[in-house]
């Protein structure tokens, strides 16, 4: 199987947050969808916990909002077309079958 690109949006945890929505982006090359989701997760976490001796937040607390096939560096304009809406329910459909 080959690594593909993922880009996987997700959103920061309340104890993280001072605002209702604030996400972290970032893109992985990575086998599946799950593996990358996975790996983004863990980059967000050790990227918020630089600052603190312990592990201050789990990866697993950084909930997912969606996931691009792709190494996309602006989502913005995906966001308002139907194939990307299409795309992001069935990546995500993949991806919550995969986190159970």
């Amino acid at each position: 199987m080959q690594s593909s690109w993922f880009t996987v949006v997700l959103m920061y945890p309340d104890y993280l947050s001072s605002d209702d929505f604030t996400t972290f982006i970032d893109r992985a090359l990575a086998l599946d969808v799950t593996s990358a989701v996975a790996a983004v997760r863990e980059c967000a976490a050790a990227v918020n916990n630089e600052d603190h001796e312990d592990d201050f937040c789990d990866p697993d607390d950084f909930s997912l909002i969606a996931v691009f096939e792709g190494r996309l560096l602006d989502i913005s304009y995906l966001i308002n077309t139907n194939q990307a809406m299409e795309d992001h329910r069935r990546l995500n459909a993949n991806v919550q079958e995969h986190l159970g």
